[in-house]
């Protein structure tokens, strides 16, 4: 029987390490943050973890986003396909946020804005193996939720630990995500987002 397949067009998620140099500035600014600006967003409520805007590394972080995002465009391109605009616009880094998150606290699906997002996971004080057996299969992991070319809905779930602390992961703007809650450990989850935008941010 000779068949051939033919995949159809799809948008990945990148994934890698951020530099040790930049990930501890990073990490000491996400401990030491109490006077940076709150971030206020449509998910801020009861339970969700707290917001906070990176200030002192985002030049630097900045930068390293929009290298590795050249490197996201030379795999999937059609990621600057947007229809709705009459002309190129540059690339902006907007400004990216620390996310404080303790015992029970959530991140609720959502989207963001912009053509393209990303996380960094900072610290992480539990082993997510030792979670499960606590909190259930989605306790204190990261997860992506999409619906596949029949319509049914899949997910793609990260289970951390301490190895994943420089973890970065680059994905769609518009790909729902979320983060579960944690159990039996009182000290901070920290990660980094952001997103890419077209237009001048600065």
């Amino acid at each position: 029987m000779n068949v051939t397949f033919e995949e159809l067009p799809n948008t990945g998620i990148l994934i890698s390490n951020i530099p040790k140099n930049l990930y501890n500035d990073l990490l000491d600014e996400s401990l030491n943050c109490n006077n940076n600006e709150i971030m206020k967003s449509g998910l801020t409520g009861k339970g969700v973890a707290k917001h906070i805007y990176v200030e002192k590394n985002y030049e630097n972080l900045k930068n390293y986003i929009k290298l590795l995002f050249s490197e996201y465009v030379k795999k999937y391109p059609n990621i600057l396909n947007v229809d709705i605009l009459t002309k190129d616009y540059p690339i902006a880094i907007t400004k990216p946020w620390i996310n404080h998150q303790y015992k029970h606290q959530f991140i609720p699906h959502h989207l963001h804005s912009g053509i393209a997002s990303y996380t960094i996971w900072m610290k992480i004080p539990y082993d997510s193996d030792n979670q499960l057996k606590t909190g259930g299969k989605h306790a204190s992991c990261f997860e992506f939720i999409y619906n596949d070319i029949t319509g049914v809905s899949r997910n793609k779930t990260y289970k951390l630990n301490k190895n994943n602390e420089g973890f970065i992961l680059m994905f769609p703007s518009k790909l729902s995500h979320c983060v579960y809650p944690f159990y039996e450990n009182d000290d901070v989850r920290i990660s980094i987002s952001g997103n890419i935008q077209l237009g001048d941010y600065e």
